[in-house]
């Protein structure tokens, strides 16, 4: 996706019964509507319920039948899925 400028991201990961969000500051410039739409189908093909936020700030998700959570799993799925959006490296408790 060059010549999109890049938006930073911050992935909060599901925890018991509360979903994941993925947000990001403000709506996104017109030119990335198309690269958030096919983000989402990207991870929904991977197994998870994604929807964006109606405010245009993020998105919530919850991967299907998952009885534990892999961070480093998810945190992979969706850098790919949402390659228009800066990443800052990964920080996983306890590591």
């Amino acid at each position: 996706m060059t010549g999109l400028s890049r938006i930073g991201a911050v992935l909060i990961h599901p925890r018991g019964d509360h979903m994941g969000n993925l947000l990001w500051a403000g709506v996104l410039p017109a030119d990335q509507a198309a690269a958030l739409a096919a983000s989402i189908a990207a991870v929904r093909a991977q197994g998870y319920w994604a929807s964006p936020f109606p405010e245009g700030d993020g998105v919530t998700f919850k991967r299907y039948g998952e009885s534990s959570h892999d961070a480093a799993v998810c945190l992979a799925d969706f850098e790919a899925a949402f390659a228009f959006m800066e990443w800052p490296a990964p920080h996983f408790p306890g590591s």
